[in-house]
Protein backbone atom coordinates (compact mmCIF):
# COMPACT_ATOMS: atom_id res chain seq x y z
CA UNK A 1 0.00 0.00 0.00
CA UNK A 2 1.46 3.56 -0.68
CA UNK A 3 2.80 5.24 2.21
CA UNK A 4 1.23 8.58 3.55
CA UNK A 5 -2.56 7.18 2.65
CA UNK A 6 -4.86 8.17 5.00
CA UNK A 7 -8.29 7.69 3.82
CA UNK A 8 -10.00 4.86 5.38
CA UNK A 9 -12.23 4.72 2.10
CA UNK A 10 -8.71 4.24 -0.27
CA UNK A 11 -7.15 2.15 1.70
CA UNK A 12 -9.98 0.02 1.56
CA UNK A 13 -10.18 -0.10 -1.92
CA UNK A 14 -6.64 -0.67 -2.20
CA UNK A 15 -7.42 -3.65 0.51
CA UNK A 16 -10.11 -5.12 -1.57
CA UNK A 17 -8.36 -4.84 -5.03
CA UNK A 18 -5.77 -6.89 -3.92
CA UNK A 19 -7.95 -9.74 -1.94
CA UNK A 20 -7.26 -13.18 -3.13
CA UNK A 21 -10.61 -14.82 -3.88
CA UNK A 22 -10.91 -17.36 -1.48
CA UNK A 23 -10.40 -14.00 0.82
CA UNK A 24 -12.67 -11.95 -0.76
CA UNK A 25 -15.24 -14.60 -0.40
CA UNK A 26 -14.71 -14.34 3.41
CA UNK A 27 -15.55 -10.62 3.86
CA UNK A 28 -18.29 -10.20 0.96
CA UNK A 29 -20.70 -8.54 3.45
CA UNK A 30 -18.39 -6.18 3.96
CA UNK A 31 -17.44 -5.38 -0.25
CA UNK A 32 -21.18 -5.91 -1.00
CA UNK A 33 -22.07 -2.84 1.11
CA UNK A 34 -19.24 -0.53 2.14
CA UNK A 35 -19.11 0.33 6.38
CA UNK A 36 -19.81 3.91 5.93
CA UNK A 37 -17.33 4.48 9.49
CA UNK A 38 -13.69 2.80 9.40
CA UNK A 39 -14.21 0.66 6.39
CA UNK A 40 -10.73 -0.01 6.22
CA UNK A 41 -10.51 -0.59 9.90
CA UNK A 42 -13.78 -3.05 9.41
CA UNK A 43 -12.33 -5.18 6.94
CA UNK A 44 -9.01 -5.45 8.38
CA UNK A 45 -10.85 -6.96 11.18
CA UNK A 46 -13.06 -9.23 9.48
CA UNK A 47 -9.80 -10.60 7.18
CA UNK A 48 -7.48 -11.38 10.08
CA UNK A 49 -10.58 -12.86 12.21
CA UNK A 50 -12.17 -14.96 9.13
CA UNK A 51 -8.74 -16.09 7.62
CA UNK A 52 -7.88 -17.51 10.74
CA UNK A 53 -10.79 -19.66 10.60
CA UNK A 54 -10.36 -20.32 7.36
CA UNK A 55 -7.04 -21.95 8.20
CA UNK A 56 -8.66 -23.95 11.34
CA UNK A 57 -10.78 -25.54 8.85
CA UNK A 58 -8.10 -26.65 6.57
CA UNK A 59 -5.81 -28.32 9.29
CA UNK A 60 -8.88 -29.86 10.51
CA UNK A 61 -9.68 -31.37 6.95
CA UNK A 62 -6.15 -31.91 6.36
CA UNK A 63 -6.19 -34.09 9.83
CA UNK A 64 -8.81 -35.75 9.53
CA UNK A 65 -11.28 -35.98 5.75
CA UNK A 66 -8.68 -35.38 3.19
CA UNK A 67 -8.46 -38.85 1.28
CA UNK A 68 -6.75 -40.50 -2.27
CA UNK A 69 -10.01 -40.84 -4.07
CA UNK A 70 -9.87 -40.79 -7.30
CA UNK A 71 -7.20 -38.28 -7.45
CA UNK A 72 -3.34 -39.03 -8.35
CA UNK A 73 -1.05 -39.10 -5.50
CA UNK A 74 0.25 -35.54 -6.44
CA UNK A 75 -2.23 -34.55 -6.64
CA UNK A 76 -3.57 -35.56 -2.86
CA UNK A 77 0.26 -33.90 -1.71
CA UNK A 78 -0.70 -30.88 -3.46
CA UNK A 79 -4.11 -30.74 -1.98
CA UNK A 80 -2.65 -31.35 1.54
CA UNK A 81 0.22 -28.66 1.36
CA UNK A 82 -2.73 -26.53 0.02
CA UNK A 83 -4.92 -27.72 3.05
CA UNK A 84 -2.02 -26.91 5.51
CA UNK A 85 -2.16 -23.40 4.44
CA UNK A 86 -0.01 -21.04 6.29
CA UNK A 87 1.36 -23.44 9.07
CA UNK A 88 4.51 -24.68 8.71
CA UNK A 89 4.32 -28.29 8.52
CA UNK A 90 7.06 -30.46 8.32
CA UNK A 91 7.69 -32.55 5.67
CA UNK A 92 8.43 -35.50 7.57
CA UNK A 93 5.34 -35.25 8.99
CA UNK A 94 3.45 -35.02 5.39
CA UNK A 95 4.99 -37.46 4.35
CA UNK A 96 3.58 -39.63 6.95
CA UNK A 97 0.13 -38.49 6.87
CA UNK A 98 0.51 -38.63 2.62
CA UNK A 99 1.77 -42.37 3.00
CA UNK A 100 -1.40 -43.22 5.50
CA UNK A 101 -4.50 -42.30 2.99
CA UNK A 102 -2.02 -44.49 -0.20
CA UNK A 103 -2.95 -47.81 -0.99
CA UNK A 104 -0.97 -49.71 1.43
CA UNK A 105 1.22 -52.41 -1.90
CA UNK A 106 2.07 -48.46 -3.20
CA UNK A 107 3.17 -47.53 0.26
CA UNK A 108 5.05 -50.94 0.77
CA UNK A 109 7.28 -50.34 -2.17
CA UNK A 110 7.94 -46.92 -1.65
CA UNK A 111 9.26 -47.57 2.03
CA UNK A 112 11.76 -49.80 -0.17
CA UNK A 113 13.33 -46.29 -0.74
CA UNK A 114 14.27 -45.36 2.40
CA UNK A 115 14.36 -42.02 3.62
CA UNK A 116 17.44 -40.67 0.80
CA UNK A 117 14.42 -40.22 -1.33
CA UNK A 118 12.44 -36.55 -1.02
CA UNK A 119 9.10 -36.13 -1.39
CA UNK A 120 8.44 -35.26 -4.87
CA UNK A 121 10.51 -37.99 -6.42
CA UNK A 122 8.44 -40.14 -4.33
CA UNK A 123 5.13 -38.65 -5.66
CA UNK A 124 6.06 -39.35 -9.10
CA UNK A 125 7.36 -42.98 -8.19
CA UNK A 126 3.83 -43.58 -6.71
CA UNK A 127 1.61 -41.45 -9.66
CA UNK A 128 3.88 -44.00 -11.98
CA UNK A 129 2.84 -46.80 -9.94
CA UNK A 130 -1.09 -46.35 -10.07
CA UNK A 131 -0.58 -45.88 -13.91
CA UNK A 132 0.46 -49.29 -13.88
CA UNK A 133 -1.96 -50.71 -11.15
CA UNK A 134 -5.06 -48.38 -11.33
CA UNK A 135 -7.21 -51.32 -9.32
CA UNK A 136 -4.76 -50.72 -6.60
CA UNK A 137 -7.04 -48.35 -4.88
CA UNK A 138 -10.24 -50.85 -5.39
CA UNK A 139 -8.03 -53.92 -4.14
CA UNK A 140 -6.72 -51.78 -1.11
CA UNK A 141 -10.55 -51.17 -0.05
CA UNK A 142 -11.36 -54.75 -0.99
CA UNK A 143 -8.58 -55.78 1.37
CA UNK A 144 -8.99 -53.61 4.30
CA UNK A 145 -12.85 -54.41 4.52
CA UNK A 146 -12.07 -58.19 4.52
CA UNK A 147 -9.76 -58.21 7.61
CA UNK A 148 -12.58 -56.29 9.65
Amino acid sequence: MARGIRSQATKYAYVVGALPVEIAAEVGDLIDHVPEAEPYDKIKRAVIQRSSVLDERRLHQLLTSCELGDKRPSQLLRHMKHLAGSYKVDDALLKQMWFQRLPQNVTQILSVSGTSVNLNDLTDMADKMMEIYPDSQRLNVLQTSSRD
